[in-house]
């Protein structure tokens, strides 16, 4: 496919700012960029500069983004705000209260006439200073995610005081580029490797571990001596760091020297460098060391070395050779023999019914488990009677024998599958979801076993205690004329089902209310239920209504929001009363949509196929939606959507 200017398809980041509003009356306001000028500092104010430290760092998170690298001091918490009044004195804010607040200023990170969440801090300009005010007013700014550490000044002036809040602006992941790597895939698993999500906080220690990481995935591929350099771009009006990585993976390592130490391997070395494609000068990839444990297992196991063992004892790279020599340690184990009495069984049949095949050991579960499919299969052949029974002999010698014992008994027919006192279902509403069935021209003998009986019973049940008959009742009635003695005996047994059904009165629904549901929606989530009065009574439409009711919230922008139900006796034994009642919690809407990552493709293209808009509640459908429409484009070849400040309460 040719693409424009010959270019290959970019990568695109689709990021979500979001906005948590004090609700109801605030709408949605813009997050403003951290980049404002600082107030006036304190130092310019016309009395004694006081500050109060009171600062709340994030826990473990104390940093700053790498491309300024100025290193933060931890600080500890403090109930009580202190006010450094010069070298070596110190007060309590409590000394403060009650003096006038003449304004708040914000240093570091600030505020556009149009942000609410200066107007939302406890602590307003023009009241009374209250050292509790000014603590809560801290937690709300650092909880809103803005902040990455923060302290408050004060500032004594004209018999009032200035109170300044400063703080580190918090950063987030933005794009993740990876240049220098040919390989898509490589360059996939590169990125995946640093671990640096779009849209999370950024930490001083992310780029050094996501480099760690990237020498890992590059060290499992083959590449022994590559050079990775890191950097870093701020992207300011959006909060966000783009890191930059020129990887240059050097020469591919080759297999080189390769050991096996056994008490007997089975094979010459030859042979187990062939068996395993471990061939000399051939390429190291993520795969070699896998594919060849599960050949060289497959192998043995060829030979009936069911309980082999091979494993990776060493892997060394010889760089003056740039090959890596690998060490492996054999037990062949016992030769192990699965034989069948009683029937005959192909081997591949045999594989596929008996697990130890696949799990390379022998215990109890699995020598159970492969009773239990030996009798299956043969009670599919119409011997319903047939037994199995299964022994290990020579049991830790070198030569083992697992065998299986079958007595088939003799074959039956399902001459008649049968139902009555079914009223409110049809016999075809039961019969569909039965797994006894009678014999026809496809099942000669039919099928049949107590097993299929039993969840033939649970299956009836479950169908109509979900339609409100909590007191259905179901037996069954089996005849087979193998074990009636009056009767003549016959090359074939022929077996009758009948399947008694006792229904019991129907449970309905009677008045269905919904509580904690705004105004607004009520009509809207009033339609996703399918529990309406008169109704069959059903835990399992209750259910579907509960997830029906959270989707919506969910696509609404409720994340939070949580669904009860509460069922209530009437006098009416035949009636339950049911209430659903709704935690709405607080609404997210989306502050801004950020687009990167473009480079030949115009910005309106990809735009006509964004779902979520500026405004907009929250609403994953849509996002997942949005970058579905993106690939479509088949411009992309690949789109990361995310979520930037997820946990903010900004």
């Amino acid at each position: 496919m040719e693409w424009p200017g010959g270019a290959m398809p970019e990568k695109i980041l689709f990021a979500l700012l979001l906005l948590w509003p004090a609700l109801a009356s605030t709408g949605y306001a813009q997050t403003v960029p951290s980049t404002a000028t600082p107030s006036t500092p304190a130092a310019s104010a016309p009395s004694t500069s006081q500050t109060v430290p009171g600062t709340v760092p994030e826990a473990g998170q104390s940093t700053t983004p790498q491309a300024s690298r100025v290193p933060i001091p931890q600080r500890q918490r403090s109930d009580e705000p202190l006010v450094s009044t010069g070298p070596g004195i110190s007060t309590s804010v409590w000394q403060w209260k009650g003096l006038r607040v003449n304004r708040i200023e914000f240093e570091g990170v600030t505020f556009d006439s149009t942000d609410t969440l200066p107007s939302e801090l406890e602590q307003h300009a023009g009241e009374p200073l209250d050292p509790q005010d000014v603590r809560d007013s801290t937690r709300r700014l650092f909880a809103s995610g803005r902040y990455r550490d923060i302290q408050v000044r004060g500032v004594k002036e004209d018999g009032g005081v200035v109170l300044i809040f400063v703080g580190t602006p918090r950063y987030y992941v933005g794009r993740i580029t990876i240049s220098g790597v040919k390989s898509d895939r490589l360059s996939s698993l590169l990125e995946f490797a640093t671990k640096l999500n779009p849209g999370t906080a950024y930490t001083d220690t992310s780029v050094a571990t996501g480099t760690e990481s990237m020498r890992e995935v590059l060290l499992s591929n083959g590449y022994y001596q590559p050079k990775i350099y890191a950097g870093t771009t701020i992207d300011k009006p959006n909060s966000q760091i783009n890191v930059e990585y020129d990887v240059d993976i050097g020469l591919q390592a080759r297999i080189g020297n390769v050991t096996a130490e056994s008490a007997d391997l089975g094979m010459t070395m030859a042979e187990f460098r062939k068996k395993g494609k471990l061939k000399q000068g051939s390429k190291v990839t993520r795969d070699t060391t896998s594919n060849a444990l599960s050949k060289l297992r497959t192998q043995y196991q060829k030979r009936d070395r069911l309980e082999a063992t091979v494993s990776l004892q060493k892997q060394d790279y010889n760089a003056s050779r740039r090959q890596v020599d690998y060490g492996f340690s054999v037990n062949q184990g016992p030769e192990v023999k699965v034989l069948v009495e009683g029937i005959k069984v192909s081997k591949s049949r045999l594989h596929l019914l008996v697990p130890i095949f696949e799990e390379g050991t022998i215990d109890n579960d699995l020598l159970n488990e492969g009773m239990h499919n030996v009798r299956d299969f043969v009670q599919q052949q119409g011997y319903f009677d047939a037994t199995v029974e299964v022994k290990v002999i020579g049991d830790h010698t070198p030569n083992e024998r697992v065998v299986f014992t079958v007595d088939r008994g003799i074959k039956h027919k399902v001459v008649s599958v049968n139902l009555k006192g079914n009223r409110y279902f049809s016999d075809d509403i039961l019969r569909e979801r039965m797994q006894v069935k009678k014999a026809d021209a496809y099942q000669r003998s039919g099928r049949y076993s107590p097993g299929l009986v039993s969840s033939d019973v649970a299956t009836i049940r479950a169908l109509y205690r979900a339609n409100g008959f909590d007191q259905a009742k179901i037996t069954t009635e089996v005849k087979d004329t193998d074990e009636d003695k009056s009767a003549p005996k016959k090359k074939e047994g022929e077996i009758s089902i009948v399947y008694n059904v006792v229904e019991g009165p129907q449970k309905k629904f009677g008045t269905v209310n919904l509580s904690g549901v705004g105004p607004s929606r009520l009509e809207d989530v009033k339609s996703l239920m399918n529990a309406q009065e008169g109704q069959p009574f059903s835990l399992v439409t209750l259910s579907g209504d509960r997830d029906a009711v959270l989707a919506y919230y969910l696509s609404h922008g409720f994340d939070q929001a949580k669904v009860d139900i509460q069922l209530r006796k009437t006098e009416d034994p035949s009636l339950s009363d049911v209430t659903l009642t709704v935690a709405e919690g607080e609404q997210v809407f989306v502050n801004r949509v950020l687009l990167s990552g473009l480079v030949f493709t115009k910005s309106r293209v990809a735009e006509s196929q964004v779902l979520v808009h500026p405004g907009d509640p929250l609403d994953q459908t849509a996002i997942l939606e949005t970058q579905r429409n993106l690939y479509n484009l088949a411009l992309f070849n690949e789109v990361i959507t995310a979520v930037q400040n997820p946990a903010g309460d900004a």
